[in-house]
């Protein structure tokens, strides 16, 4: 119950500042689909040290879960596969990221770790739809949930960006 709890609330501060990118700053959501289509090293040594290793992380996560879940390999550890998706949600995306990218995405100042709040939010939106994929094989209700919400908040910024800078 306090798991899910969380997964609520950092989901919520995620859609909270997806929404306030509508109002003032564009999100830069392009280059997270550049992230996600296997970008070269050089674009991501460009990255602030934050997003670095926001990266570093969902990718080690992703690979255990994987490998848990790998039944070509013959080892179908489905214990290990949602420890290794807590443990990214709790530890690296809430404890870690998500405390670096306040200051970014509430103030809209520029952080040396995260950048300015709009990068902040896009790698905190590629965190979030990450982790809540991770989780959806042992939590498939809520997680589908609040994934319906974040595309739905994405969608509505891109289309509110295709229409003109009129909000």
């Amino acid at each position: 119950r306090q798991f899910c709890n969380k997964v609520w609330q950092a989901s919520r501060f995620t859609l909270r500042h997806l929404e306030a990118q509508l109002n003032g700053h564009e999100l830069q959501l392009r280059s997270v689909e550049r992230l996600l289509a296997q970008v070269d090293l050089a674009e991501v040594r460009l990255l602030p040290l934050g997003q670095r290793w926001m990266l570093s992380r969902l990718a080690y996560a992703a690979e255990a879960c994987n490998d848990a879940l790998s039944l070509s390999q013959g080892n179908f550890q489905l214990a290990a596969a949602q420890g290794a998706a807590q443990q990214f949600f709790l530890n690296e995306l809430c404890d870690e990221y998500i405390e670096m990218t306040k200051l970014a995405v509430m103030d809209g100042r520029t952080n040396g770790l995260v950048g300015n709040g709009a990068e902040a939010s896009a790698m905190l939106y590629l965190g979030m739809d990450s982790a809540l994929r991770m989780l959806h094989p042992f939590m498939p209700f809520i997680t589908e949930e609040l994934y319906q919400r974040l595309t739905f908040a994405v969608k509505r910024i891109q289309s509110q960006r295709e229409l003109g800078d009129g909000y």
